[in-house]
Parts: structure tokens; sequence; C-alpha cells
């Protein structure tokens, strides 16, 4: 076989114990850690894979190969799996209101004098009168007054709104997000109605850090989805899932 690149001794030892496809399985596996997928790329049919791809995975040599290459890549990159795992739970529980919220704010009449449509200002106020008055409609009155402050709360006894408000989505300044904040925000995309805050997937680093920690047993998987292991495990505890393979036959024959 030819020597891994940036591979160590030990690598190169237990690449060359492996078949070419099992070799393929192995840096493929290293790509996102889908058995599934892996398995497709190196080479077995879909209606194949998930099942192959497990099978694989179980496979002791194939174990050995993938735990040593991923401790290899760790060296060469200097990146710890500590520092990885708290990245994923700090996007877990990471709070969406530390990036972007829902607020209940007053609405117009709640802090006006006797509860009439409060103004910002008087230039608001002069805008909306001259406007009216353009378009031929009746000109707006002030008796609310002037003063209205949107982070202003929505007063109990307000008759227009009876205590409610209104509701308005704010976005916070990200580029004062800090700490898990930070990492949960994803960028922000304009649309036709304004723009969208992007996050990333809470569940899905919840769902990492879980796999790192062994939590989800990849023999619980062998038919189904191979992305929810919990399905098939709550299945076995009511008695009707297919058990584990305790011992896979050896895969040098498998069906492509």
């Amino acid at each position: 076989m030819k020597k891994h690149q940036n591979g160590s001794p030990e690598l190169d030892a237990a690449l060359s114990a492996l078949s070419p496809r099992r070799q393929i399985f192995v840096r493929e596996y290293l790509i996102d850690l889908n058995c599934k997928k892996a398995a497709e790329r190196a080479g077995y049919a879909p209606r194949s894979a998930q099942e192959q791809g497990h099978r694989l995975f179980r496979n002791v040599q194939v174990a050995a190969a993938i735990s040593i290459a991923m401790a290899d890549r760790a060296r060469r990159t200097q990146i710890e799996s500590d520092a990885i795992l708290k990245r994923w739970w700090d996007i877990a529980n990471a709070d969406v209101n530390d990036v972007i919220q829902y607020r209940r704010i007053a609405c117009r009449y709640c802090h006006g004098k006797n509860h009439g449509f409060q103004w910002h200002s008087q230039r608001e106020f002069d805008a909306a009168y001259s406007q009216a008055v353009e378009e031929k409609r009746t000109p707006p009155e002030c008796d609310g007054g002037f003063g209205y402050v949107e982070t202003a709360g929505p007063l109990r006894q307000c008759p227009e709104c009876s205590g409610n408000g209104v509701g308005v989505v704010f976005a916070l300044d990200t580029t004062q997000l800090k700490g898990s904040a930070l990492l949960l925000y994803d960028g922000v995309k304009r649309t036709g109605g304004g723009f969208e805050i992007k996050l990333r997937d809470r569940d899905k680093a919840l769902e990492l850090a879980a796999r790192h920690l062994g939590m989800f047993s990849e023999k619980l998987i062998l038919k189904g989805d191979p992305e929810t292991p919990l399905k098939l495990l709550l299945r076995e505890v009511q008695g009707t899932s297919l058990q584990p393979v305790v011992n896979p036959p050896d895969d040098d024959e498998d069906e492509d």
C-alpha cells in the first residue's frame, strides 16, 4: 500500500491490514463520521450502504484504523477533542434570545395623553400630516402628544391593547455578540421583506456532543434511520427491535 499522506507508521500499518475498499471507508468516515455515507463513497450500493457501513464500523481492524487516524489528525491539527466538545456543547446550550428576540412593547396608545395616539416627535407628526394632506385624507391629530418610546413596557390599563402591547422582532447588534451567542450566530441574509438571522443547529450540536461522549451506540443502528438511534433504543426497551449482532460476520465478501 502507498504510504498514507501525513500518516504515522502506526496508521500505515493499520491501513495496510485492510482491503482497499476498507481503506477508502476509513478515509471517508473521517470526513463526516457517517457510516452510511462513507460506505456509499467507498463503493457500496446505496441500498446496502447503511448495513455495510455499520458492519464495517464494528469490525475490529477497521475500528482500530479509524481510532488511530482520528488521533493522528488531532495531533496534526493540534485540535483537542475537549475543545471541539466544548464548542458543540456551548452551541447546544446557547440562548437564542441573546441573538434575536420577540418582544412585547407599548402600543402607541399606552402612554399617550388620555391614551391618545402618541407620536415619536413633532417631525414624525408633521411628515404624517403633510402626507395626509397631499393624498387628500383626513389629517392626523396629536392629542396623545409626543415622546413615544418603543422600549417602554405595555400599560395594563391601556384601553387600546389591554396591556398586551404589540409584538416586534428585535435582532441584537451582532458585532457585540460574545460567548455562546457568537457561536450560535451564523450570519444574516437579506430577504424580500427585510432580513433573516441565521443560527447554527443547536439540536445537531447536542447530537454531536452526545456521539462524542459515546451516548449513541453504533450497534443500535441496524435498520431504519441512522440519524435517530434513540428510536431504536426505545423500541428495544419495549422488546420489539432487532437485536444487535454480537459477532458481526467478516465483510471481505460484502455485497456491492
